[in-house]
């Protein structure tokens, strides 16, 4: 039954969570992303969970008191598509997000070559094309309700109003932010960026839409569509290595007897025996390869690095400089300080506080690999056929006589 649900022709209805949503970005072919909610849009929240490629409002409305016509844009550089399948509105949410971040992350080859394929199309023969498109609607359909049958796909899409809700995207598209919403003709052009982070100029306004949601009951979920954290940490572990050899070889020039009076060994020992806790804390043996890869790299001792190339070490992460974080621009910043610097003492104090900064992070990648996992263990267990196992363990109580027993007994009480 699971196996002709999953091949259906259909459009299932979908089992909705941050880790489901991170699973379709993975099963539609985009790398290097998860779905997060957010509680609030105010800059620490944003700042925390930067880069963000885009956010999605989950809104509760009303079909005959829907606005499909405001502030609408045709034309563009902008990939917009009318939604034209109910049961699909949070699979377009997403698509509307990685269809205009192929520049800014790696969304596949299928999604790239879809994209490349359509994007000359109108917003009506587009949504028809993700309709029709048989790898976007397996990916959906893989994370249906596994209740759902053929047969409740293709019931009427008429619903009680007062239960439907609807995804609307946003996202930074050549120097502004836009609004994508299926159901309207076009996309919305809400403001330009001109010369600030577009999380600065999105904040303001994904606030004002969740007070206005809020004073008028309306209920609603922001979802932000960012890049995943476990690469974030990576990426921030390889710039404070980089940053620390730096400081390491600009001590060595500046007093040689530095790693004495501030006893490195012993830092060093300290550092790595947190590590090793860590790892053992949050079972390190299921920690993928990459992160485990990074982790062995930063535990080498005494590891100087060629002088020569200090000059060329810039920003690991891919990310483009419209994304670019605090956290980044921060690293750059630091390098040039201790290109500049001849205070040995400022440069150990640096070295004593990236020391810390490593074991938090550590600690950070450590805490999303469990929790990565754990949404993996809940969504399998969602989609696990429950009620074919209760429907056989309930006859086989009945043959052997037990369920007429247990049933004529009165529950216990407290």
């Amino acid at each position: 039954m699971e196996a002709q649900t999953r091949s259906s022709s259909g459009w299932l209805e979908p089992d909705i969570s941050p880790g489901t949503l991170t699973e379709l970005c993975k099963k539609l072919g985009a790398k290097g992303v998860q779905v997060e909610e957010l509680m609030s849009a105010d800059t620490e929240t944003l700042d925390f969970i930067s880069p963000v490629f885009g956010f999605t409002f989950l809104v509760h409305y009303t079909p005959n008191k829907y606005h499909k016509d405001d502030m609408v844009v045709v034309g563009g550089d902008i990939y917009f598509a009318n939604q034209l399948v109910n049961n699909a509105c949070s699979t377009q949410a997403i698509l509307s997000i990685l269809l205009n971040c192929d520049d800014m992350l790696d969304i596949g080859d299928d999604l790239r070559s879809f994209r490349d394929s359509t994007k000359e199309y109108s917003p009506l023969l587009k949504g028809s094309a993700i309709r029709d498109d048989s790898n976007i609607r397996s990916a959906h359909n893989s994370l249906a309700k596994h209740q759902d049958t053929v047969d409740e796909a293709a019931k009427s899409s008429d619903t009680d109003e007062d239960t439907m809700f609807h995804y609307v995207s946003y996202v930074p598209v050549s120097g502004y932010i836009w609004e994508l919403d299926g159901l309207k003709r076009g996309p919305g052009r809400i403001a330009p960026l001109a010369d600030k982070s577009w999380l600065d100029v999105a904040g303001p306004e994904l606030q004002r839409k969740m007070e206005l949601y809020s004073k008028s009951r309306i209920n609603f979920t922001l979802l932000a569509v960012i890049k995943s954290r476990e690469l974030v940490y990576e990426d921030r572990l390889r710039s404070k290595r980089r940053l620390k050899l730096a400081i390491e070889t600009k001590l060595d020039t500046l007093d040689t007897e530095w790693r004495s009076k501030c006893n490195f060994d012993q830092w060093e020992e300290e550092f790595h025996f947190t590590i090793s806790e860590i790892q053992k804390q949050y079972q390190s043996d299921t920690m993928s390869k990459p992160t485990r890869d990074v982790i062995e790299d930063l535990a080498v001792l005494g590891n100087s690095p060629d002088p020569s190339k200090i000059e060329g070490w810039s920003v690991p992460s891919s990310t483009p400089s419209s994304l670019r974080t605090k956290e980044e621009q921060a690293f750059q910043e630091n390098m040039a300080y201790v290109a500049e610097s001849h205070d040995p003492r400022l440069m150990i104090d640096m070295w004593l506080q990236i020391q810390e900064d490593c074991v938090r992070l550590h600690e950070a990648i450590a805490q999303e690999e469990e929790k990565m996992t754990n949404r993996q263990r809940e969504s399998s267990l969602r989609h696990r056929p429950y009620s074919e196992f209760i429907n056989a363990f309930l006859a086989k109580l009945h043959q052997q006589g037990h369920l007429h027993r247990m049933l004529s007994q009165p529950f216990p009480t407290e």
